[in-house]
């Protein structure tokens, strides 16, 4: 196989290709063999009619696998509410923390998959995107997302629920949890014809102001690093300065001006 011939491969795209169940569980077993191929960062499984056993080999894979950052699983209707319930087993720092990509968009997801999800990101601090895209996401799943952003997870940086059926009452609860979340850099919700159009300009202005925010305190946490390198190199200085004339001082050498005088 593939796999164990290309020990340093690091993405692996095998997308549109009709695998089935027994043709991910061969590709998840050969990942769970560590010394198969210990480097693999990326799989693409798109379109590749995984089912409920596809799903629990990969659950399975997650759970072991240490290198994997990015999983995508798009086009896989058979995976549904069930199926992302195992994955979001997995999501949790317990079982994976290298996971950073996952793309479920177009898999028949619904609120309660979301739900599932929702619940591992109050734990994850490692996923920073995550696509949700073309599915049957609604206000239930959006409440529940929401909630994850504004109260725990600190990390996703990219969510995408477009072409779903969220409400405008759910564009409410994200807007809630941008007033808080400082992480979320970008949030689709494109073409969610519940979502009236003052609830899309809601959306936007609030993730604007979130991007913004962010951006001045991580501009202020930089500022405050770099006064507190400068600090502790100048401080640095003076010690190895003193040194020097602590040791001159011995030998008898002797300057009348000290430009750092202690303090007493």
């Amino acid at each position: 196989m593939l796999l164990s011939r290309a020990p340093a491969l690091l993405e692996l795209d095998v997308g549109n290709a009709m695998l089935g169940d027994d043709g991910i569980k061969l590709i998840c077993d050969a990942i769970s063999e560590r010394r198969t191929n210990p480097r693999l960062t990326s799989i693409s499984l798109y379109s590749n009619n995984i089912g409920r056993l596809g799903v629990q080999v990969l659950a399975n894979m997650l759970r072991c696998n240490r290198t994997l950052k990015t999983l995508d699983l798009y086009d896989n209707p058979g995976i549904g509410d069930e199926g992302s319930k195992e994955l979001a087993r997995e999501l949790t720092p317990r079982h994976n923390s290298s996971l950073t990509s996952l793309n479920l968009g177009s898999t028949l997801l619904g609120d309660i998959g979301t739900v599932a999800i929702a619940a591992s990101l109050q734990h994850n601090k490692h996923l920073r995107r995550l696509d949700l895209s073309f599915n049957c996401v609604g206000d239930v799943g959006t409440r529940a997302l929401a909630a994850a952003l504004r109260e725990f997870n600190s990390s996703l940086t990219s969510l995408d629920i477009s072409e779903c059926r969220v409400s405008t009452a759910g564009s409410r609860e994200l807007v809630r949890a941008l007033s808080t979340n400082r992480s979320l850099l970008s949030l689709g919700m494109e073409y969610n014809p519940m979502v009236d159009g003052k609830g899309e300009s809601d959306v936007r202005a609030a993730l604007e102001t979130a991007t913004s925010v962010a951006a001045q305190e991580l501009a202020q946490r930089d500022a405050h690093q770099h006064a507190s390198k400068k600090a502790m190199a100048m401080n640095k200085g003076v010690h190895m300065y003193r040194r020097d004339l602590w040791s001159q001082a011995e030998a008898g050498i002797s300057y009348p001006y000290d430009p750092y005088p202690l303090k007493y």
